[in-house]
């Protein structure tokens, strides 16, 4: 199970953002916590069925291990 942070920090090495043990800095974290949380609350709406609550950066995420590279590419 991953948390948030660790599917941020992965999409954001992904984008070249974040280099090897780099990590965001305070404000960029947030701002991409908020990106996920909306992203996650957008999936009902678009008919994929998936119940979300707000997540916080230490938060686990609830999507199956094998979903989690797919979350972190659409991030």
């Amino acid at each position: 199970m991953a948390t948030a942070n660790d599917i941020i920090s992965r999409a954001a090495k992904r984008i070249n953002v974040l280099a090897g043990e780099e990590a965001l800095g305070a404000a960029e974290a947030v701002d991409a916590l908020q990106s996920l949380n909306d992203m996650l609350f957008g999936f009902g709406p678009k008919g994929i069925q998936y119940v979300h609550t707000t997540l916080t950066a230490t938060d686990t995420v609830n999507f199956p291990d094998e979903q989690l590279r797919n979350v972190m590419l659409m991030l």
